[in-house]
């Protein structure tokens, strides 16, 4: 078994294998479209919270 995987191994180049040397920075954090899609969804969130806990609050709500 250690010849073929040393075999295996030493074939690291074949055809099919795609070897990329060089790295570069591609930024980090969100896109704009998905800062505004993210932005969104947390007053969505925080909208949907304060409507539960009024609710939570009035006779005869949820308290869960």
């Amino acid at each position: 078994m250690r010849a073929e995987r040393s075999d295996h191994v030493g074939r690291s180049e074949s055809s099919h294998t795609i070897a990329d040397s060089h790295w570069r920075y591609a930024g980090s954090g969100h896109s704009p479209g998905g800062a505004l899609i993210t932005a969104g969804l947390a007053e969505d969130l925080a909208i949907n919270r304060e409507l539960s806990r009024e609710a939570a609050q009035q006779p005869g709500g949820s308290h869960g």
